[in-house]
């Protein structure tokens, strides 16, 4: 039996072609402008990256603008040294490095600020210093220790919540006096997000 093609029907299966043929050659942009989201990011069930940044930037204000009354800070006349402590990362999903990226912004932002810098400075690993110093000039000679009458340390503590698709985040950063333990500056934050299928 002879099988005839009408037009309408030659016509529809070259649509029909043309649109696989599309969806088989269509591809991810090489190259996302800042804070879009490729579709890979929403199958992910961990937070998306330009949540850390948003994070950040929040991070950042708030100690700006809680900076000079923060417990602790009246009477000292000198800038105050905050050094880096631990992530305590409690996700079970999401490397501790990615959380390194929010405090290395946030400490950009912040060293960008002039009100902060006359009241505080940042100090680099003590470790990762002494280290380069014998590597770069074969001495032992050590950075000077810090004061901690007048440091400060920041940590943060990141925990998840997940019940099937829905993840939440919450990630808690603590400003430690270094001598007494004292808590002079605490926020919360959170990010939900739902992986889709």
């Amino acid at each position: 039996m002879t099988h005839h093609r009408t037009p309408l029907t030659r016509g529809l299966l070259i649509v029909l072609a043309l649109a696989l043929t599309a969806g088989g050659c269509r591809q991810e942009k090489p190259r996302l402008e800042s804070g879009e989201i490729s579709r890979y990011e929403t199958r992910d069930p961990r937070p998306l990256p330009v949540i850390y940044d948003e994070f950040a930037e929040q991070l950042a204000q708030d100690f700006a603008q809680d900076m000079s009354t923060i417990k602790g800070r009246e009477g000292i006349n000198s800038r105050v040294t905050i050094a880096f402590g631990d992530i305590v990362n409690k996700t079970g999903n999401v490397s501790s490095s990615e959380f390194e990226m929010i405090r290395n912004s946030m400490r950009t932002r912040l060293t960008q600020s002039e009100m902060v810098q006359r009241e505080v400075r940042f100090v680099e690993n003590r470790a990762r210093m002494n280290a380069l110093i014998r590597t770069e000039t074969g001495q032992t000679a050590e950075v000077d220790r810090i004061d901690l009458d007048n440091a400060w340390v920041l940590n943060m503590d990141v925990l998840r919540a997940s019940r099937g698709r829905f993840n939440e985040y919450q990630a808690y950063v603590r400003l430690v006096d270094f001598r007494t333990g004292t808590i002079l500056f605490e926020r919360q934050y959170q990010s939900r997000q739902v992986r889709q299928r």
